[in-house]
């Protein structure tokens, strides 16, 4: 059919498709057979993406369980290690924590704060990765063995302990905590709690810079053999903030006119 616009005879417009007068309804069914083929294609494309995405998903699901920690690995050793070393450490302090006189209090604050937050980090990277802070699997120190630090000389390697803290070792593993460098007795505790004024301070100096000298071989340690980057990075700080304590410790205690 043609239409007249003023002097000018047009034809209606195809839109780009070759369509045959003499086979009417070829133009439509050709426009829903592209319109057809133009879902399918994007169908295919949404099933490819799909696919692709279980892909990336269980790869990342193989390599997170083939990645993880095995219980006899430095990381899981000095993480759980650490934390109960730190757990000593914090004990001490709040023994002293308010009860001496500035600027002893603010070392014995800092020591509490930085170890209890450090915990904290412990704690979170071992709940991170499904290992319990101690369990039956936990022997500790044997991550370090062979270690270069000088750990089995070091004063409290292979102590007993009692009291709480060989209570928990116990029941966890025949070595526990009792087997850790630098930890003090249940009686050296208790002495300290026991003491007032210049003497608990200098038996809290000499048991926590034995303490500080024993955590910081560790994280030394760890540094030489661990991996994990968040590890690392707390190993670096517990080196870093121990060494700069045991200088202030070992200052106060020549103050005191003791080592």
């Amino acid at each position: 059919m043609e239409y007249v616009l003023g002097s000018v005879t047009q034809s209606p417009r195809n839109d780009g498709l070759d369509v045959d007068a003499g086979e009417p309804g070829t133009g439509a069914e050709r426009l829903s057979l592209d319109r057809r083929l133009r879902r399918l294609q994007v169908t295919v494309v949404a099933l490819v993406l799909v696919l692709a995405g279980a892909g990336v998903l269980a790869g990342a699901v193989v390599w997170s369980r083939s990645g993880a920690p095995s219980q006899s690995s430095a990381e899981v050793g000095f993480a759980r290690d650490m934390y109960a070393h730190h757990a000593q450490a914090v004990s001490m302090g709040m023994i002293l924590r308010n009860r001496t006189p500035e600027p002893f209090n603010t070392l014995v604050e800092e020591i509490v704060t930085n170890q209890a937050e450090q915990q904290g980090i412990m704690l979170a990277w071992l709940s991170a990765h499904d290992v319990l802070a101690a369990d039956e699997t936990w022997q500790s120190m044997q991550w370090m063995e062979g270690s270069s630090t000088g750990m089995d000389a070091m004063p409290g390697h292979d102590q007993p302990t009692t009291g709480a803290l060989a209570g928990a070792a116990d029941a966890v593993s025949p070595g526990g905590w009792a087997t850790m460098p630098g930890m003090a007795t249940d009686a050296q505790l208790t002495e300290l709690a026991q003491l007032r004024g210049a003497p608990q301070e200098v038996l809290f100096l000499q048991l926590m810079l034995r303490h500080h000298r024993a955590g910081s071989a560790m994280a030394s340690t760890y540094l030489e053999r661990g991996h994990d980057r968040q590890l690392q990075g707390l190993a670096h700080a517990i080196v870093t903030g121990q060494e700069r304590e045991i200088t202030i410790m070992t200052s106060l205690l020549t103050a005191r006119g003791t080592s």
